[in-house]
């Protein structure tokens, strides 16, 4: 997936996603319903760190609104380049980034 090679190109701990519930869709099913988290994990051990959930101390509202990357700031088809220049400084200013709307770029191909 695309955001497991973002985290590897930052050197990034990758967090579990949390899926929106949908009215259109009405499927609660959340990463671990779908894939077997552990197994995800352990498999991609050697790539990059993940985690299930964010470290209690990055869980505040603020720190959500102040590292949110947007659609705008980061267009769907951005090269790893883009990730360096828009997202690293965020990375390294606030401890986490929130790529909002990321799972609209979960189909695009080539991978950054």
């Amino acid at each position: 997936c695309n955001a497991v090679a973002v985290a590897s190109l930052l050197n990034a701990t990758l967090v579990l996603p949390r899926f929106l519930y949908s009215n259109v869709w009405k499927d609660p099913s959340q990463f671990g319903d779908i894939y077997q988290e552990d197994g995800f994990i352990e498999y991609l051990k050697d790539e990059v760190h993940i985690v299930k959930d964010l470290p209690q101390q990055l869980k505040s509202i603020d720190n959500k609104n102040l590292s949110l990357v947007t659609d705008e700031e980061l267009v769907k088809e951005a090269k790893p380049d883009d990730y360096i220049k828009h997202v690293l400084p965020l990375l390294k200013k606030y401890g986490m980034v929130h790529l909002f709307g990321y799972g609209n770029r979960l189909g695009f191909d080539p991978l950054p």
